[in-house]
């Protein structure tokens, strides 16, 4: 499996979009445009990198192609994610300290 090497996340709390982020691979190789989506039941996603295609819909221009892939990588980047919306929180509480 290719090591991520890196994650940067930028929050955007804009229901459902929750934020963008770049994904390093082996140092080397960098993947920008993913993002993370709240499903209407709640649960955070990982949405690949798309453009608009001209017959309408989205089409993913990066995208892992097996499942253990897309559960590596999902698992990487919401675990990022967690730890910098928990951060924030934290931050949040000393100053209303």
């Amino acid at each position: 499996m290719i090591a991520i090497t890196d994650v940067r996340i930028k929050p955007y709390d804009n229901h459902p979009l929750k934020a963008f982020v770049s994904v390093t691979l082996c140092e080397e190789w960098v993947i920008k445009g993913l993002k993370i989506i709240e499903a209407s039941d709640g649960h955070l996603f990982v949405a690949m990198p798309s453009k608009v295609k001209k017959a309408g819909g989205y089409q993913d221009i990066v995208h892992p192609i097996t499942r253990e892939s897309r559960e590596h990588l999902e698992e990487i980047v919401l675990n990022a994610y967690d730890d910098i919306i928990m951060e924030a929180s934290c931050y949040q509480k000393e100053d209303n300290s």
